[in-house]
Order: structure tokens, then C-alpha cells, then sequence
């Protein structure tokens, strides 16, 4: 923070040569040039911390247009009035591109445009195959398709200007761009809303979940299936990930897995691949029916083995969110919900499961 008017002047008088010739009193003619002059020094050191703050790209503005210059932006993909937000996460991208052909690298680029998404690749169907393996041919390894969510929302920033919109809407930006950066070889197939994850308020504050949220806070399971048709298959996805039971933990004095069983169901019966989630820990108690921690653990374990025995008997997934967090109380700040690093954990539990299912 730069140094204000009156500390300027201070040090301009303290500069001036000592005699009874000054009048230093406030009002004093001398004081009033001193005070216009550290006007201007303070004026000048405020601007030195712009400097600072504006040659840094993440936090630019008035000299965002001289950066899209030198990196040959804006880019078209952006539509004729992007959002400075957009702006600048398009720089950033820029800047952080090192090229490359790898689908960890086009969902680095997305990501860095706001985008959340997954790859699925394409390989010639073979004799060894499993008769339910799609049949491909030899230029399907030329094929990669990015799924994404049908309608990804931007939201304004403290970086943007009154004239930015409040929220934007759309997947235009991330074709154009994956388009501009694919292998000329290629070609890419953009598919939305495959992927419908529904649960309680572990799925809802699942911010970058892989996939349509359909998580609601609260939510028992009877719940869930009271939504199912509205929120989940009206969208016809092809996979369904369910979470959800550890309300009916809290709240239910012998809670089942028969409402899940019938939202399989009925994802099975609408042609979707269904992904059972074995319940994360919780070190939530004492809360609503369950005493303490140890009867916690309990009713989560027996949960869990009924979830895999209806997987097992009816041949659906299922994802095991719950062995690589066991015993970790420091992945649930809160003792209930993961934190960032608990998410990215079920994150690699379950998206190679998804990779799967729209795989075959």
C-alpha cells in the first residue's frame, strides 16, 4: 500500500533548509505547494502498486488488452463480448499451454476455461472382445468424445466490470477451443448430460462433480426416489451414479437399501449403466438415532454390505468410496462432508467406473 499525501509532505518539509524563514503552519503558502506536490508522489506511488498488481495476469485489467495482444488473443472463441473473467481465464490458459495430445492435457485446458469434463476414447472392436463390447472399426481410435454438462454457468467476479453479464450460459466456448487445439487427424464427438450423479448434500456440495448434480441437502433416500423421474431420468443419462443412506442412518431405526434398489431399477429399465456408491465414513455422532461413533460405524458397515450384495445381485458398479477414506477424520473438516481432497478421492473412484460404462 503506497504512502499517503500528508506522510509526503511531512518528509518534503523535513527536506526544506532549516531557518525562521518557513511558515509550516497548514495554512501557509509553502505547506499548500508541499501538500500539491506529495499529491502527486502519493498519486505516483499508488500507481507503482497497480504496476505491481497488473503485470501479475490473474489479477490484470488495465492491462488485459496489452497481454491478449502479445499472446494473440482475444480469442474468437469467445464470442464477440466475453466477460473480463473470461478474459482473463483465456490468458491464463494461453500462458499455461504447453501443448500436447494427452486427454489429461485437453481436460487441463477446459478446467482452465471453467469447464468440468471427462474423455472417452475409441479402440477397433477384435475377435478377443466381449460380445457386448461395442463393434468399431479401424477409424474409431481417431475418435475421442468429451462429456461434459449440458449447460456449464459462468458466474461474475470481483475481476469483472459493471458492464460484464451477471452469469453466462453455454458449451460454445469449450467446442470451439477443443476444436481449435484437436489433433487435425481427429475428430472429436461432444456429448452432455450422459452422467447424472443424485444424492443428499455429500453430492451436492460436490462442486466439481463429473457430471449433472442432482444432489439436494437433507435428502434421504426416500426422497430421492420420490425426484428420480424429474431430476435424473428426465435427462436420459446413460449412467446414473447413486448416493445415498446416511440420512436414513441418522433418522431411520432400521434403514434399507430397498429405495436404491428401486431407483436402479429403474435407471436399468431406462437403458442407464448404474454406479452404486458404498457410503463415505462419517465421524458425525452423537446425532438423531445413532449414540456414538462406534454404533456409526456400525450402521454404515451394514449399509454398505447390503449395497454390495444388491450390486452383486443384479450386476450393477460399484464405486468404494469408502475404503480408501476409512480412518481419516481429516478428509471431513466438518465430520460429515469431505474436503476438497476427500472429493478428488471419490473423484478417482468413480470416474474410471463412468469411463466404463460409456466405454461399452
Amino acid at each position: 500500500m503506497g504512502l499517503m499525501a500528508e506522510a509526503y509532505a511531512r518528509m518534503l518539509k523535513a527536506l526544506l533548509p532549516r531557518g525562521v524563514l518557513w511558515r509550516l503552519e497548514s495554512d501557509s503558502v509553502i505547506s499548500r505547494v508541499l501538500l500539491a506536490i506529495a499529491d502527486e508522489l502519493a498519486r505516483i506511488d499508488t500507481r507503482t502498486d497497480d504496476f505491481l498488481r497488473e503485470i501479475h495476469p490473474p489479477t490484470t485489467s488495465e492491462l488485459l488488452a496489452d497481454f491478449e495482444r502479445t499472446y494473440g488473443l482475444p480469442d474468437p472463441c469467445l464470442g464477440e463480448s466475453p466477460s473480463t473473467a473470461q478474459r482473463v481465464a483465456s490468458l491464463l490458459a494461453k500462458i499455461a499451454s504447453t501443448g500436447g495430445q494427452t486427454p489429461a492435457y485437453y481436460i487441463a485446458i477446459a478446467e482452465a476455461l471453467g469447464f468440468s469434463i471427462r474423455i472417452t476414447e475409441f479402440r477397433e472392436h477384435t475377435v478377443e472382445d466381449d460380445v457386448e463390447a461395442p463393434i468399431c472399426d479401424d477409424q474409431w481410435p481417431f475418435v475421442w468424445q468429451v462429456n461434459a454438462p449440458l449447460e456449464t454457468v459462468g458466474e461474475i467476479t470481483v475481476e469483472d466490470t459493471v458492464e460484464d453479464p451477471i452469469a453466462w450460459f453455454g458449451n460454445e466456448q469449450l467446442e470451439c477451443v477443443l476444436e481449435e487445439l484437436k489433433p487435425a487427424h481427429t475428430t472429436i464427438l461432444f456429448a452432455y448430460d450422459e452422467v447424472v450423479f443424485i444424492g443428499d448434500s455429500i453430492t451436492f456440495l460436490w462442486t466439481s462433480i463429473p457430471g449433472r448434480n442432482a444432489g439436494v441437502n437433507g435428502n434421504t433416500t426416500a426422497q430421492m426416489l420420490a425426484r428420480f423421474n424429474t431430476d435424473v431420468l428426465s435427462f436420459n443419462p446413460k449412467v446414473v451414479v447413486i448416493l445415498g443412506g446416511i440420512n436414513d442412518i441418522y433418522n431411520i431405526v432400521t434403514p434399507t437399501v430397498d429405495n436404491i434398489a428401486d431407483m436402479a431399477a429403474m435407471a436399468e429399465a431406462a437403458g442407464a449403466c448404474v454406479i452404486l456408491c458404498r457410503l463415505c465414513p462419517s465421524f458425525l455422532a452423537p446425532l438423531g438415532l445413532i449414540p456414538d461413533i462406534a454404533a456409526l460405524n456400525a450402521a454404515i458397515a451394514a449399509f454398505n454390505a447390503d449395497l454390495d450384495a444388491l450390486a452383486s445381485a443384479n450386476d450393477y458398479h460399484i464405486a468404494d468410496y469408502h475404503t480408501p477414506m476409512a480412518g481419516r477424520p481429516e478428509l471431513f473438516p466438518d465430520t460429515l462432508h469431505p474436503s476438497a481432497a476427500g472429493y478428488e478421492i471419490m473423484r478417482g473412484v468413480v470416474t474410471p467406473i463412468i469411463d466404463d460404462c460409456l466405454s461399452s
